[in-house]
């Protein structure tokens, strides 16, 4: 049973205290591992019934066991970040978390549950792999269980929201320099959101792309040239024979950044003539994809131009595809470059 040891150490708190006293108080955390217990296998129309909602297989910690990914980050000061899909969420800490001083290792678990929480709906059915940075969450979200108080309150949040929307999750290491919910964990917005658009598309659009490698899914923010796109829901890494032999553009979500840029150089080597690409990234140094792509004599990928942290590079979109020159989206927190694979 995946959280079932979870659910038992209030009894065990209680066995232990009757060890030493003919009486013990029932804590709240008897009481409420109790009430769990009791909806779930007594009550025959639970949401939870024990035979078929509760009990799950061990799944693998590796990719061929998910389908889908969620990385996550907590900043002590600041608030949580989480990124699904290319999609991202964050938030400042409340005062309530803060009043608590929770150790980095319970925040980081924090916001594991608060990501999980936003795209809920959206992982009915899934088998969610958490990357996270930290040692401690990740520890306690595979064994499913904590004797810490704080950490077993959060936990409790998890497993409840898991057999609500029916998802299974565990967690994997990641580094924190590739953690794409860094930034947003710092309240920092990263370099672009999928209602915005390059403001300087006609500076590179030579040769013209007609095919928009990351817009939103109806494309109303791809580059005005592109007649057709890909989006999260149709990853152009799926389709990298279609895309061979066209002009691309390509303005990927950080967490799909390595992703697109391998599926860009895969449909180069199909056809290195007629295929070219021209890319907006964020220039993170330290990250594996930057210097797998960029460092060394055998990089394909060249940098065109780079804009400075501050720079106002991007547009706001409305649904109807209508650009708004006087709404500019917030500055970029970090350097931006342009870079081109192929062509001129």
């Amino acid at each position: 049973m995946r959280w079932g040891s979870l659910f038992i150490n209030g009894l065990y708190d209680a066995l232990g205290a009757a060890q030493t006293s003919t009486f013990v108080v029932p804590s709240d955390l008897l009481w409420d591992d109790l009430a769990f217990w009791a909806t779930a296998l007594g009550n025959r129309y639970s949401e939870w019934h024990g035979i078929t909602k509760l009990i799950t297989g061990q799944v693998p910690i590796g990719p061929q066991g998910f389908n889908v990914q969620l990385y996550t980050d907590a900043s002590g000061n600041y608030g949580w970040g989480a990124t699904l899909l290319g999609q991202t969420v964050s938030g400042q800490w409340d005062a309530s978390i803060k009043l608590m001083h929770l150790h980095i290792g319970w925040l980081e678990l924090e916001a594991i549950y608060r990501g999980l929480v936003a795209f809920a709906p959206d992982l009915s059915g899934q088998r969610v792999l958490v990357l996270t940075d930290n040692t401690q969450a990740l520890a306690a979200l595979n064994r499913g269980t904590t004797r810490h108080p704080e950490g077993q309150a959060i936990l409790h949040n998890i497993a409840l929201l898991g057999l609500r929307f029916h998802f299974e999750v565990k967690a994997r290491h990641v580094p924190g320099v590739d953690n794409p919910a860094d930034a947003p964990s710092r309240g920092l917005t990263g370099t672009r959101v999928f209602d915005w658009t390059f403001r300087f598309f006609s500076d590179f659009a030579s040769p013209v792309p007609t095919i928009d490698c990351c817009a939103a899914e109806n494309g109303y923010n791809r580059q005005r040239t592109c007649t057709s796109w890909y989006s999260i829901m149709r990853p152009v890494q799926n389709h990298i024979s279609d895309i061979a032999g066209n002009v691309l553009w390509a303005n990927p979500p950080w967490a799909a950044i390595s992703e697109v840029l391998e599926a860009i150089l895969m449909a180069f080597r199909l056809d290195s003539v007629g295929t070219s690409a021209t890319i907006v990234l964020p220039r993170l140094v330290t990250t594996r994809w930057y210097r797998r792509y960029f460092c060394g004599r055998t990089a394909l990928f060249r940098i065109l131009h780079t804009y400075p942290v501050g720079s106002q590079i991007y547009l706001k979109r409305c649904p109807l595809g209508l650009a708004f020159p006087s709404e500019l989206a917030p500055p970029c927190q970090v350097e931006v470059m342009v870079v081109r694979l192929g062509g001129i």
